[in-house]
This record gives structure tokens, C-alpha cells and sequence, in this order.
């Protein structure tokens, strides 16, 4: 169980930092959208639990209690995708994405080309920013 909700954080992480937290720099649009997606889902889940509760409200508390308690989880799951971690959030591009390419390996097995390119490109913005211009 530990580790479904460990993989889970990371997806939650992955989507974030992929698609929603750098706006100009990938498709904001489809973060949100997926985002917003996985939140509905669990805001409908948990509904349906409220449902079932209520419909077998009048039999036995064990069941109204279960489907209650599945309801808030559903609702808990729903609010993880709304509200970011805010160590989600680094300052540097160049950390930002080289996190990004850490959980695309270790999710899906390999780093995203893309991916690649935004790293070099920011070391290399971060590196004329150490040194300064060259004349």
C-alpha cells in the first residue's frame, strides 16, 4: 500500500513539475486538464460513496460508516491534486528539470528528449551566468 501512494506522490510530482508549474515553458494546458481530471474523479468517487452510504443508511452502521470513510479518502485524494507540495516548486530551472528527468527514469525507464534539452539549455543560461559575458 506504502508503495502505491509513494508512486502516486511521484505521478502527482511528475505532472506538476512537467506541465503545470513552468507555464511558458511546456503545455500548461494539459497539466491542468490531467490534473484537474484525476481530481474530479476523485471528488465523483467519493460522491458515489456518500450515495451508497445514504441509500443504506436505514442497515447497518458498519456499512454507512465504511462508505463514509471511503468518501473522505476520495475527497482527500481529490484535494492532493489540487494543491501542490510546495517543495515542488524550485527556484533554478536547471534543479527543476533535472528533477523532472530523475522521476521520468525512474516512472517510465527513460528521460523524455525534450527533457534533455531543456537541462542543457539551462546549465548552459546558468553557466554564461557564473562566468558573465565573454569577450
Amino acid at each position: 500500500m506504502a508503495a502505491i501512494i509513494e508512486h502516486n506522490r511521484k505521478i502527482r510530482e511528475y505532472i506538476y513539475r512537467r506541465f503545470t508549474s513552468r507555464s511558458g515553458y511546456v503545455n500548461f494546458a494539459y497539466g491542468s486538464i490531467f490534473g484537474l481530471g484525476r481530481a474530479f474523479r476523485g471528488l465523483l468517487s467519493g460522491l458515489i460513496f456518500c450515495s451508497i452510504a445514504l441509500l443504506f443508511s436505514g442497515g447497518s452502521p458498519v456499512v454507512w460508516g465504511m462508505c463514509l470513510a471511503a468518501a473522505i479518502f476520495y475527497f482527500g485524494s481529490a484535494l492532493t491534486w489540487l494543491v501542490p507540495s510546495s517543495d515542488w516548486n524550485s527556484a533554478e530551472p536547471c534543479e527543476h528539470w533535472k528533477r523532472v528527468a530523475e522521476l521520468e527514469k525512474e516512472l517510465f525507464g527513460e528521460v523524455d528528449k525534450q527533457t534533455l534539452e531543456y537541462i542543457a539549455q539551462f546549465a548552459a543560461e546558468a553557466a554564461a551566468k557564473t562566468h558573465g559575458p565573454q569577450s
